[in-house]
């Protein structure tokens, strides 16, 4: 028999002559004949790790540290694998053990450090403590490990404090210039703190040192997504799956951009969500629920449950919070499922609103899947489709018998876990049903209930009682436009020669990122005295800049929703453009509710003509602003007590629909 340190020497070889794959052969060959070869597992769970077969890596590396009991290699390495995997709490442990072995390793502490990170950007503050501590024992084990700057610097941009983070960060590339983590890191902060230019350098740089890695392209993506670059982003995901198949956020982000490219149909749309759904059942096809122990009975009281990432001060919750407060505890009984990486003071409000709260940040898929259906929940509303943090994944275990896909995302969930979408008839009139994979549920009137900002300033007097013209304005996010927008504003403008344009979002208060909306804006002649752009908050509140603007511009294929509303409440009304799919359909079902369907354009040459119209009576306009906000508050957008008994029904023939089933 070939004697272990044979095939190692083998192994080793293929790997200094760039063959992993050989030397995964030769060590799978040698341990079918020595199975209890640790060293051999360590190596062979490392270059499957490094391939991205994390189930068989840490297999392993399991094995590997069981035989090697006083070897912290296996441990360490298993510590990285979990990581990768999620599994945070068993991260961890593998790297403590490491440590105890050798305590004084700045690797081992390193490591630890970096897992103890990932417990507290799930929330828990006092891991982030300890996970500095370690990064500045290692750092003083050590002074040139660019690995412990780095995990500092991300240890002190989770405890918010930026400035010392982005010195760590500088620290690390003092001493490793092409440090790829480090560069992917510091374009993070740079990104988060608005300085999205040095961001795209910094992810540049680290991708010129490490091409293949797909964390930093993913984060590229994200930072060329938020800039409007949708079309780069869109590649940027693509390239991450090619190389990471199974990175969730990446899969995640290219749906939710694919939402909001013009050139994507529909149907596309269907298509490219039926295939994660297909993948999502595959992946959880053994351990989903088959049946439901849940008493059938229509007429009992309901347990619903909410499951969200954005219970926190995010659009999502101004359309949540009321509904919270008003679902009748005789009727329904509400557990809020929150994966919420940054509470907040409105998080800390809405625990009061529901019978139960559960923080399951620190939950994999399948032990949430497990705590909703020991919770007993009937029906389960997910609020996050595939936006930021979702944990929609989970419903493929079918914990709930009722799943149920409901205002946070734009589009299908495209799996049969999810059986209802909640929607009204002006979002998805009939026909829509065959863009979704879900049955929809049209609720009576508006698909949503808005809560009016208690922080909202008074109605200011129309710009254009002072200025002598209309001002047309934008707040919206910049992901949204795009040059056909773009052009359709044009339009506007040489309709209504005297009216202007702002274009207000505080990232574009840098220069660099506000050019390229400029040029798009000049190519249809369109300079700075008719365009211009606003990034100063006015007393620290975006909403006080409506007192700027007159009427606003809706974009598509993915239009307003929170921004319409909040125009509104503030006076300022909003033209926009009805688009084939939901997405494109929210103003579609607002502007009616408050009397206003007028300014819902079927075509591009519709829009033009609204948006002419109220340019062309400045005085109509401005009586119009002084009685809207009573008008809003007066409508269905705003009667969250009838709104909350349609939905409570939508739930109610949900339920009753999959009893009828279960019923002989």
């Amino acid at each position: 028999m070939r004697m272990p340190r044979d095939a190692m020497a083998e192994a080793d070889a293929a790997l200094r002559g760039g063959d992993p794959a050989a030397a995964e052969r030769v060590l799978a060959a040698h341990l079918e004949a020595a199975p209890d070869d640790a060293p051999a597992l360590g190596l062979l769970g490392t270059l499957r790790a490094r391939r991205g077969d994390l189930v068989a890596a840490a297999a392993c590396l399991e094995r590997a540290a069981a035989l090697a009991p006083r070897d912290a290699a296996p441990r360490f390495n298993l510590g990285n694998v979990y990581r990768h995997q999620g599994r945070t709490d068993d991260a961890v442990a593998a790297f403590r053990e490491a440590v105890a072995l050798v305590p004084k390793s700045p690797q081992a502490l390193t490591g630890l450090a970096a897992a103890l990170l990932d417990m507290g950007s799930a929330g828990d503050p006092d891991a982030l403590k300890e996970a500095e501590r370690l990064c500045r024992r290692a750092i003083r084990r050590k002074p040139g490990l660019a690995d412990a700057h780095n995990t500092l610097g991300a240890v002190l941009k989770a405890l918010g404090r930026t400035k010392d983070a982005e010195a760590a960060f500088r620290a690390a590339l003092a001493h490793a210039p092409r440090h790829a983590p480090t560069l992917s890191n510091l374009g993070n902060l740079l990104s988060a703190t608005g300085r999205q230019p040095e961001a795209l350098e910094a992810y540049e740089a680290a991708l010129a040192a490490d091409p293949d890695n797909p964390d930093t392209r993913y984060n590229l993506g994200n930072t060329l997504f938020e800039l409007g670059r949708t079309a780069e982003a869109e590649r940027c995901f693509r390239a991450v799956l090619a190389l990471r198949p199974d990175h969730r956020r990446a899969r995640h982000n290219l749906l939710f951009a694919l939402c909001h490219l013009p050139e994507v149909t529909p149907e596309a749309l269907l298509a490219e969500h039926r295939a994660q759904g297909e993948r999502l059942t595959a992946a959880a096809r053994s351990q989903a629920r088959t049946g439901h122990p849940n008493d059938p009975d229509p007429a009992r009281r309901l347990r619903v449950g909410y499951l969200s990432p954005d219970f926190r001060r995010h659009p999502v919750t101004w359309f949540t919070e009321r509904v919270l407060a008003h679902h009748d505890p005789a009727t329904v009984e509400v557990t809020a499922y929150a994966h919420v990486t940054e509470p907040d003071d409105l998080t800390a409000h809405l625990t009061t609103l529901v019978p139960r709260w559960r923080d399951v940040t620190r939950l994999s898929d399948e032990a949430l899947a497990d705590r909703i259906a020991a919770d007993g929940i009937d029906v389960l509303v997910d609020l996050g489709g595939y936006t930021r943090d979702s944990r929609i994944d989970a419903l493929a275990f079918r914990p709930a018998p009722v799943q149920v896909s409901y205002l946070g995302y734009p589009a299908t969930t495209g799996f049969p876990a999810v059986g209802w979408r909640v929607t009204d008839a002006a979002c998805d009139p009939p026909g829509a049903e065959a863009l979704y994979t879900e049955r929809l549920m049209r609720l009576p009137g508006l698909f949503c209930c808005y809560a009016p900002p208690k922080e909202a300033p008074p109605v200011a007097p129309s710009p254009a009682a002072e200025s002598g013209r209309v001002t047309f304005g934008s707040l919206v996010n910049p992901k949204k436009l795009n040059p056909p927008v773009i052009a359709l504003w044009a339009r506007v403008l040489e309709a209504a020669p005297d009216a202007r344009l702002v274009v207000f979002r505080t990232t574009l208060r840098d220069e660099a990122l506000r050019r390229p909306y400029a040029e798009a804006f000049a190519a249809h002649g369109l300079g700075p005295d008719r365009v211009t752009f606003g990034w100063d908050l006015p007393d620290e509140n975006h909403l006080g800049v409506y007192a700027r603007v007159d009427a606003c511009l809706d974009t598509f294929p993915f239009c307003g929703h929170t921004t319409t509303c909040e125009a509104l409440w503030m006076g300022v009304p909003t033209v926009t453009l009805a688009g084939r799919f939901f997405a494109g359909r929210m103003g579609a079902s607002l502007l009616p509710a408050v009397g206003l369907a007028d300014l819902v354009a079927a075509d591009a040459d519709g829009f033009v003509a609204a948006a002419a119209r109220l340019a062309a009576d400045p005085a109509a306009l401005g009586e119009l602003r002084v009685g809207l906000r009573e008008r809003v508050r007066s409508s269905p957008l705003c009667d969250a007590a009838g709104f909350t008994r349609h939905l409570e029904a939508a739930y109610r023939a949900m339920w009753t629909d999959w009893c009828a089933e279960r019923t002989p």
